[in-house]
């Protein structure tokens, strides 16, 4: 919220699941998605990149799913 000025939240948990590629061992997870609209930087960009790794130890993830894509505004 503070770094961009917004986020919202899908109220819906989801299931999903991945096969870890390190290991080949298959996780199934709960999972949130948050939406931010920002700015395509590459301070943006770099800070995202940053955080993800932050987000991964504090809940201790083996990896976490974040991606972009381009939106036009009106």
């Amino acid at each position: 919220m503070k770094k961009f000025r917004g986020c919202t939240v899908d109220p819906n948990t989801m299931s999903g699941g991945w096969i870890n590629p390190n290991t080949g061992i298959e996780v199934t997870d709960e999972l949130t998605v948050y939406w931010i609209v920002y700015e395509d930087t590459e301070e943006n960009t770099k800070f995202l990149k940053n955080y993800k790794e932050v987000l991964k130890e504090r809940f201790k993830q083996d990896d976490i799913m974040m991606y972009s894509v381009s939106i036009t505004k009106f």
